[in-house]
């Protein structure tokens, strides 16, 4: 950690401070937990669905879909998170049907491994709202 430190007070001092005749000493910075090159996102295509995503059914129906298409099993969501990006509406339906679901016993039917997500704009509202 006290390499990192070092290499980043150095890049101040050489692009800031006046010292830019050792930019080429400079060198990349140390990395504290690097990925493999070769460890690659999958992505997972999956088609559409008539379902009123307004109602908790239709929520409950997308995700649903979207578990059949990803091939989830049950065993994975015990042990994984799955993240969920929407709108609010879709925020309060997500935790409706977490309310709707707590007496159920596995993982899939409990819907503990659902994560919502807002998205940026709802953020940046939700924030100036606070604000004013």
């Amino acid at each position: 950690m006290y390499k990192y430190f070092q290499w980043l007070v150095q890049e101040i001092l050489v692009e800031h401070g006046g010292f830019s005749d050792f930019k080429k000493d400079l060198g990349q910075p140390f990395g504290i937990e690097v990925l493999p090159l070769d460890k690659k996102d999958v992505q997972y295509p999956v088609t559409s669905i008539n379902a009123d995503e307004g109602t908790y059914n239709g929520n409950a129906d997308v995700i649903e879909s979207l578990l059949e298409q990803a091939a989830v099993s049950s065993s994975d969501l015990e042990e994984y998170l799955e993240f969920f990006h929407g709108d609010l509406s879709t925020k309060e339906c997500i935790e409706g049907l977490k309310c709707m679901c707590t007496i159920e016993q596995t993982s899939r039917n409990h819907l503990s491994f659902l994560i919502f997500i807002p998205g940026l704009f709802h953020m940046k509202m939700a924030s100036a709202d606070a604000y004013a």
